[in-house]
């Protein structure tokens, strides 16, 4: 828990191919990191490991990691390229929350549930293809993503909750 929390002088971080767990809040707050490649060997891992890092631009995620943990990469608002592996499952609550500069995202087509909020605040997004496997759009999951203009939503969604496009003022394409 909190292992390099506030670690402002930490900006590169290489993960070895045998990580298996990453803590809560282990990176936290390390504001000089820009990359980061979660390797598929990380099964287990906590909230906010990367939350606040606000010079984080890349995430790679690589093959074998199934879920995104609560608030994983929540307020890097530098964040603009993030890769997801095929094979991925779950992105649950505030995964991106608050991630400013993020402006393009490619959800897995494995991917079968998204939590709520996971994409509020993402002021750049643009466009986002939701995954065929999703069947409800969670609550606040797309709040106040101000560009946003363009939405591909599946048949087999049943469900758009609460605020789950408020403030998505430039949306035009459904």
């Amino acid at each position: 828990q909190q292992a390099f929390f506030k670690c402002s002088s930490i900006d590169k971080v290489e993960l070895g191919d045998n990580l298996e767990t990453i803590g809560k809040e282990a990176f936290k707050f390390c504001d000089a990191v820009t990359d980061v490649v979660i390797p598929g060997s990380v099964k287990n891992w906590e909230m906010g490991a990367f939350a606040e890092c606000s010079s984080l631009k890349n995430v790679t995620v690589e093959q074998g990691v199934k879920s995104l943990p609560h608030y994983t990469f929540s307020a890097c608002e530098s964040l603009e390229k993030v890769v997801l592996p095929d094979g991925m499952t779950s992105i649950t609550t505030n995964v991106f929350d608050g991630c400013k500069s993020l402006k393009n995202i490619n959800i897995p087509e494995s991917v079968g549930y998204i939590g709520e909020c996971s994409f509020k605040n993402c002021e750049a997004l643009e466009k986002i293809n939701i995954p065929s496997g999703i069947s409800v759009i969670s609550p606040e999951l797309f709040q106040n993503c101000k560009v946003l203009n363009n939405v591909v939503i599946p048949d087999s969604v049943t469900s758009i909750e609460e605020s789950a496009f408020s403030g998505c003022t430039l949306l035009s394409d459904l």
